[in-house]
């Protein structure tokens, strides 16, 4: 089965195309909030590169939430809009679920900026399929590890006092960083009146440190190599919670060193992009086990409300008193 996947959840952009569980093509962007001039010309180059046609996908998949408002609604619009002309499945994944999945046989609290000290967040035990354990949610920083210690003690999670974390570092794949791929331009020329990915209900890492260019064609990079590489990063242990995403700056603040309830892994920032190719696999196991993959059915998933209906809200109560 080839499946095409789009994450445009956040601030990078990541597009890929997968054989089964297999990754033929992937590229990665970090460019900023791009992706209404970034994304198109990104999914043609990837199908260009690995030798197939459109019409030859079986299947498309993306991230419907959470994270940017405007990123999500992206990817979801431009999902729905192919597989629906080509007659084809599309699937929605979340952005929680596919951070999580980057590291199997863990438990993994990935974690989004929401601004204003939230977060969103949940918990998974990560197995083929990652398991809920904690529902996503928008949360209070300082509430979540609060929410994770009234699960008690989930299946492989052990509480226990240690203030001494790890710090997880990135593992070596074997991939290519390039700054250029034949015949795409990663930075278009955009015009000055051009800032609808501009999207203020979002807030990443300004001085992000990730790779703004990860492309991955070699066929034998799998999904077995990743997973390896990324356990061999660190000693998991069945005690260990692996926070990643680009909220856990806010969480470890408000934290304030008080997690003694816990042994936590803080990630470092080469892990917190979803990746495409992981987002493939995740949708095509999905598709497996029954999901229709009806186009009309893929709605994005906020967890919040927008800046448009915050002020709203306002406004009417406003007008109430």
């Amino acid at each position: 089965m080839l499946i095409l996947s789009v994450d445009t959840s956040g601030k990078s952009l990541s597009v890929s195309l997968c054989e089964d569980e297999m990754p033929l093509v992937e590229t990665t962007l970090n460019l900023g909030y791009k992706h209404s001039v970034t994304l198109q010309p990104l999914i043609e180059d990837v199908i260009k590169r690995s030798g197939r046609d459109k019409r030859e996908i079986d299947l498309f998949a993306c991230t419907n939430g959470p994270g940017s408002f405007t990123g999500i609604r992206i990817g979801v619009a431009a999902i729905k809009t192919i597989a629906w002309a080509l007659g084809k499945p599309a699937i929605g994944v979340s952005s929680l679920e596919t951070l999580a999945a980057s590291f199997p046989s863990a438990i993994v609290c990935p974690v989004l900026d929401a601004r204003g000290g939230r977060v969103f967040s949940a918990l998974y035990k990560v197995t083929n399929i990652p398991e809920e354990l904690l529902a996503p949610a928008n949360r209070q920083s300082k509430d979540l590890w609060q929410d994770i210690n009234r699960l008690g003690q989930p299946s492989g999670l052990i509480s226990r006092p240690d203030p001494d974390s790890s710090q997880l570092s990135a593992p070596d794949y074997d991939t290519d960083f390039s700054n250029s791929v034949s015949g795409f331009d990663p930075n278009p020329v955009l015009n000055s009146d051009s800032n609808l990915d501009s999207d203020p209900g979002y807030n990443s890492d300004p001085d992000s440190n990730l790779n703004p260019y990860f492309n991955s064609d070699d066929e034998s990079l799998s999904r077995m190599d990743v997973d390896t590489n990324i356990e061999a990063a660190v000693e998991l242990k069945p005690d260990q919670i692996i926070v990643v995403g680009d909220g856990l700056p806010a969480v470890r603040s408000a934290l304030n060193g008080e997690f003694a309830e816990t042994q936590v892994i803080w990630t470092t920032q080469e892990h917190w992009t979803p990746r495409a190719s992981i987002l493939s696999r995740l949708a095509y196991l999905k598709f497996k086990a029954g999901d229709s993959g009806d186009p009309f059915a893929l709605i994005p998933e906020y967890y919040s409300l927008s800046q448009a209906e915050r002020l709203y809200e306002k406004k009417d109560e406003q007008n109430k008193t």
